[in-house]
């Protein structure tokens, strides 16, 4: 496994939480996996090859592409028998103003959403762009 990730536990906290309501954050799957394989420099997919003992990233891509249909097909499936606590969000299609009304009763502001951690599109200093990379590979983790 790569890691503790809370969205792989949805049933559980449906269990634990009956009354919550779900939000699926989805997006093009191809630009998350390579979002993800530019994570930390790299690093993240690396780290994932070798605790799961996968030969490349294109085998690592792969794997998460299945595993991303499996995990929509899952979480819609479970959630079908109950659509009033359901809300799949596209954050490259969707409006933040539809999913504030329909959060309705949660008091939420459109101009309270940003965009954190965006970094598609975005053109750096070539030297802004090394000692990011520099820190990424310096800045102390905790072990695997």
């Amino acid at each position: 496994s790569d890691g503790f990730e809370p969205i792989r536990y949805f049933r559980e906290i449906m269990r634990d939480y009956p009354d919550t309501i779900l939000l699926l954050n989805v997006r093009n799957r191809e630009d998350w996996i390579k979002s993800r394989l530019k994570h930390s420099h790299g690093e993240f997919a690396q780290r994932v090859m070798r605790q799961r003992n996968i030969a490349s990233t294109d085998e690592l891509a792969e794997i998460w592409r299945r595993e991303w249909d499996t995990h929509l097909a899952e979480v819609r499936a479970f959630m079908a028998d109950r659509p009033e606590q359901f809300i799949e969000f596209d954050i490259d299609r969707d409006s933040v103003e539809a999913l504030v009304a329909r959060l309705a009763p949660y008091g939420l502001r459109a101009e309270d959403w940003g965009d954190i951690g965006r970094t598609r599109g975005v053109r750096r200093h070539p030297l802004v762009a090394k000692l990011k990379k520099l820190w990424a590979r310096v800045r102390w983790r905790p072990l695997d």
